[in-house]
């Protein structure tokens, strides 16, 4: 969405993260209500970092101790942000944003914290640290930096052309009829 001419304006794609403070949320969690879950969940927040498309491409890029990439036949490529990444980049985030080694310069770091009530479903979650972090370039810069990187590099290039026949061979399967209600006679109350 953010590399090709889907939209007029690129848009701003972010990723939010959030940490909570319990773990064997599958299995603990899946016989029971989803109102159980949500209320522990909000509970239990520990903090939140908010990152633009850019970065995650740079860590998807950039193989280094931080990161995990898996390429087999168990499930489909991914890249994980290992768990002690999050963390250090919520504490040191220039210094963590270096290890990766992308260009800080490229991004604005702010460091908040949550305002201090807020409810879900009448669970007041505590306050909890927030990690911003923002792209300084104007989107379209963004989208020709990525594409420039895409095609510059053989295996992404590749990859993207894979996702981009899969979008448009789901697209095009995707075609589904229109399903008119039947119009009601006068005398059925509703």
């Amino acid at each position: 969405m953010q590399t090709k001419d889907f939209f007029k304006n690129s848009p701003t794609i972010l990723f939010d993260v959030y940490r909570y403070g319990f773990s064997g949320i599958q299995s603990k969690y899946n016989l029971k209500k989803l109102d159980d879950l949500v209320r522990d969940l909000a509970k239990n927040t520990k903090f939140m970092v908010s990152m633009p498309f850019s970065l995650i491409f740079q860590i998807y890029k950039n193989e280094n101790t931080l990161t995990s990439r898996y390429e087999g036949p168990a499930a489909a490529p991914h890249t994980r942000f290992l768990s002690r990444g999050i963390n250090e980049l919520l504490a040191y985030p220039e210094q963590t944003l270096g290890k990766i080694g992308v260009y800080l310069e490229d991004y604005l770091i702010e460091k908040r914290k949550s305002p201090k009530r807020i409810y879900i479903n009448r669970t007041c979650i505590p306050q909890f640290p927030v990690l911003l972090i923002k792209d300084v370039l104007p989107q379209e810069q963004i989208k020709l930096k990525l594409e420039n990187e895409i095609k510059s590099d053989k295996m992404f290039s590749e990859r993207f052309k894979i996702l981009e026949e899969e979008y448009h061979s789901e697209q095009n399967e995707s075609t589904c009829d229109i399903f008119e209600p039947p119009i009601p006679d006068k005398d059925i109350p509703f």
